[in-house]
């Protein structure tokens, strides 16, 4: 009896050990969680790589003055052939305005969906224009149009930049980044709970003269190196420039990002890729022009 007495209590101790061991690992993994993996700095450098490394991101944007209100939905597809695609609306007291773009490295395509405008003779003029695919390419360049540039405009409409880089890709632009990027976590970091989701906040002075270069080794990712090389031109610029980033501190994306005063573009669908064909074009830009002004 004394044996079986003995082996009871010694399992009811190993018991109790996994259960004090589990319980233990869970705390120290909770206390990790919020104070390494959640830690301020570490999230915020987090976001950044992973904005290095997303196959898409899209981007809301809005801008008004007293005569009219711009609001913009713009997907950036990072995966395979570049490409950007937009959704405008422009609204006044005398027009509303909708129409889609979609831009390649080598052409531009836009198309007017809705017209409505006060004046209805001039409605009716530029019927012929709504529903119709324009494009801009190297042939029309050519001919004196405007090289493509919808793309472009979209990689360099953010101070933080978005990329599906590989990792010597990373490991060039990356070092260059947090040179760029000077935080003040004692001052400048904040933090709310919207939606459930944890956001952080981050004042930043950007150094123009580490972005500039950064943003030229970015663009040669995407093969852009005229354009890349009119930023390393810029370089020696100087100045530094206060922004405020915001990041769900849960997934580490960046969810918004403002400069200037101005109303903070918001970043969504991480990840997620456009879903477009590319258009088969009827007219040039030139020639959608044409049909407005007739």
């Amino acid at each position: 009896m004394k044996i079986e007495e003995k082996s009871v209590i010694s399992w009811r101790n190993i018991v109790l050990m996994t259960v004090l061991s589990i319980a233990l690992l869970g705390y120290a993994l909770t206390v990790f969680y919020r104070t390494v993996y959640l830690g301020p700095e570490r999230t915020f450098w987090a976001s950044i790589d992973n904005s290095l490394s997303t196959n898409a991101v899209s981007r809301i944007s809005s801008d008004s003055n007293p005569a009219q209100e711009i609001q913009q939905l713009q997907t950036l597809d990072l995966n395979g052939e570049v490409l950007v695609s937009n959704e405008v609306t422009i609204s006044g007291a005398d027009q509303l305005v909708e129409l889609q773009t979609i831009g390649y490295l080598e052409r531009d395509y836009l198309r007017y969906d809705k017209v409505e405008l006060s004046d209805t003779q001039q409605e009716a003029i530029v019927a012929d224009a709504v529903g119709v695919w324009a494009s801009q390419g190297t042939e029309e360049v050519q001919a004196g149009g405007q090289p493509p540039a919808l793309l472009q405009e979209a990689l360099l409409s953010s101070f933080v930049l978005f990329g599906n880089l590989d990792a010597q890709q990373k490991s060039l632009i990356r070092p260059i980044l947090e040179e760029t990027y000077e935080l003040n976590l004692n001052e400048g970091f904040s933090q709310e709970d919207v939606d459930g989701r944890t956001i952080y906040t981050y004042a930043v002075n950007v150094d123009l003269t580490n972005f500039a270069d950064a943003t030229a080794a970015y663009l040669d990712t995407f093969g852009l190196t005229d354009l890349a090389s009119s930023f390393r031109d810029q370089a020696s610029g100087g100045g530094t420039i206060p922004i405020s980033i915001s990041v769900d501190a849960r997934s580490r994306n960046v969810v918004a990002v403002a400069s200037d005063g101005n109303t903070a573009d918001e970043y969504t669908a991480h990840g997620v890729e456009a879903q477009v064909d590319e258009p088969s074009s009827e007219l040039t830009y030139q020639q959608l022009q044409q049909r407005i002004n007739e």
